[in-house]
């Protein structure tokens, strides 16, 4: 049994297709939806996304939001990034200079962008580590 999904982000569509399941970072937990789920809206915050169906899906996302109804889901997100395609030695790179930034005197959106991308590495760093195994 499956269910449509639209993931869309900023960039454009990502993905439209039939999915069996789509677990999200949910600001409560995450949440795994399956087909005749009850309708949802739910904030999400950075985290993973795994979509399962004919293609696997896994990608890191910034903040979004996430609703389905009558089997027919869709994903808004900020940013995302497929989970292959991170790499540690890009998340490194961001981190340090992340953490310059917040060591400088520069300007609160400089520092709210350099807090944004710590975290975003941090937990690209854990998911490699996950997925290196």
């Amino acid at each position: 049994m499956s269910f449509h999904l639209n993931i869309i982000s900023l960039k454009g569509q990502i993905f439209s297709g039939k999915v069996e399941s789509v677990t999200v970072p949910a600001e409560k937990g995450r949440m795994t939806v399956l087909t005749n789920h009850m309708s949802v809206v739910s904030p999400l915050i950075m985290g993973e996304v795994m979509v399962k169906g004919n293609e696997n899906i896994n990608l890191v996302i910034g903040k979004g939001i996430f609703t389905i109804s009558g089997n027919k889901a869709e994903l808004l997100v900020e940013d995302e990034t497929r989970t292959k395609e991170i790499s540690e030695k890009g998340a490194l790179e961001r981190k340090k200079e992340a953490e310059k930034v917040l060591k400088s005197e520069a300007d609160e959106d400089k520092n709210v962008k350099a807090r944004y991308d710590l975290q975003r590495s941090d937990f690209e760093l854990k998911l490699v580590k996950k997925y290196s195994k």
